[in-house]
């Protein structure tokens, strides 16, 4: 969970917004965020957490499933490979 604290303009100038395309330094997050990552106004805390925690299991199935479309293509190369020998 990010929670931001600050939006400053390439000016310097604190903000309270930010539209598509408008560069802002976000002050208060407590990691850095991918390019493309959404960012979510809620009205609770509670809210944010369970938006973190959703997004949060959902890249762990993401990458478990990574993992495991590695170790069926290497299983596949491999039954070619002993096909062929």
């Amino acid at each position: 969970m990010r929670r931001q604290r600050a939006l400053i303009n390439d000016r310097g100038d604190r903000v309270k917004e930010a539209g598509p395309s408008v560069p802002v330094e976000v002050l208060g997050l407590n990691g850095t965020p991918e390019a493309g990552d959404v960012l979510n106004v809620v009205e609770t805390e509670a809210q944010a957490r369970e938006i973190a925690e959703y997004r949060a299991e959902a890249a762990k199935e993401k990458r478990a499933a990574a993992g495991a479309a590695t170790t069926l293509e290497q299983l596949m190369a491999k039954a070619k490979d002993d096909e062929q020998t």
